[in-house]
């Protein structure tokens, strides 16, 4: 009897003692809470990031998902915010369930929970919606665009000597995009293309127009332009029938188109040193031509192409800065960035 006796004790001993009812891990509502406010913390920490001093807006973390074409589809309603939401929500929603089902099989009271649950009806809701948003788009004539990268080295593309020798490069390798296919659009031109400006420099003006002219095609470079002293990162609309666009780019990049509180707090500049000698002026008008210019998220308007336009813009807006700063050099990256700005500009 005693040696039974012991043995009851030591069983009881080794059976694990439930845990309270009251254990936040076993509610889905707190679960459910906990993900959506770490979740909120997430997207509203990077939203600070792309805007706090013109901010660094790019390479969210819903960028990681841009090969996944069916989960990003809602990015033409939510922009890459609502992908990160997405991504950081069904991660804490996983990390809770593991702590949950910790918990309970303690307790040895394993029963479903509903936060899970909803979790997975949403992902299949968004995979669902991407497949059908894929498949239903409207048809529409298709648009032939041909990119000119012309790999100007930095330290010849803003001086005027060497002016002619791209406006022969320009011209060569646009001939070659030109007669490479035909009906061409859209003829692309990088960031800062042209050593003067555009619109303030005669001959540089007549050289875009008369490629645009001569074959026929809207022409679209980015220019950096002068007005009242103040100097602006530009794209300009050169078309053969309508006159010029311009779009001033508002979302300038810290510390690569200007530096915050160069004056007032001087280290950064001594920092950054010669990479970025002056400061670049925002733009401010929001009417006139609006491609993605690097970072900037704005709608492009064009009478001629409109949405079209913009979504395939999106698959060279990267391509267009890379070289613009020589450390700058991460195309698989800003790929990634152009392929969500096609959905969320479709």
């Amino acid at each position: 009897i005693v040696a039974r006796d012991k043995w009851s004790e030591m069983l009881a001993r080794a059976k694990p003692e439930p845990l309270p009812a009251s254990s936040p891990w076993l509610s889905s509502g707190h679960n459910f809470f906990l993900a959506l406010c770490l979740t909120a913390a997430w997207v509203a920490l990077e939203w600070t990031r792309g805007w706090l001093m013109s901010g660094f807006g790019w390479n969210g973390l819903g960028i990681a998902l841009h090969g996944t074409w069916p989960l990003i589809q809602i990015a033409e309603f939510t922009g890459v915010a609502g992908v990160t939401f997405l991504v950081v929500f069904c991660n804490a929603i996983l990390a809770t369930t593991a702590r949950r089902i910790w918990e309970e099989t303690r307790s040895r009271a394993m029963r479903p929970h509903f936060d899970l649950t909803l979790t997975l009806v949403g992902l299949v809701a968004v995979f669902v919606f991407g497949i059908s948003a894929v498949q239903t788009r409207p048809v529409s004539r298709r648009l032939h665009v041909a990119l000119v990268q012309a790999s100007v080295p930095r330290a010849e593309k803003f001086d005027v000597r060497y002016k002619q020798t791209i406006f022969d490069k320009f011209s060569r390798l646009s001939q070659i995009a030109l007669t490479s296919t035909s009906n061409v659009d859209l003829l692309v031109w990088p960031e800062s293309a042209m050593p003067a400006p555009v619109l303030e420099d005669q001959e540089t003006f007549d050289f875009v127009s008369q490629i645009a002219g001569s074959n026929n095609v809207d022409v679209l470079l980015g220019v950096i332009e002068e007005e009242s002293h103040q100097v602006y990162n530009a794209a300009l609309l050169v078309s053969p029938e309508n006159e010029p666009q311009l779009y001033r780019k508002v979302h300038l990049v810290p510390f690569g188109e200007f530096v915050p509180f160069r004056h007032s707090f001087p280290l950064f500049a001594k920092i950054v040193g010669d990479q970025v000698p002056e400061d670049f002026d925002a733009g401010v008008d929001f009417r006139r031509t609006d491609p993605p210019i690097c970072s900037a998220r704005r709608r492009f308007f064009c009478q001629r192409h409109q949405r079209r336009l913009v979504s395939t813009l999106g698959r060279f807006a990267s391509a267009s800065g890379q070289r613009r700063f020589s450390m700058r050099r991460k195309p698989a990256a800003n790929g990634a960035c152009g392929q969500h700005r096609c959905h969320m500009f479709r």
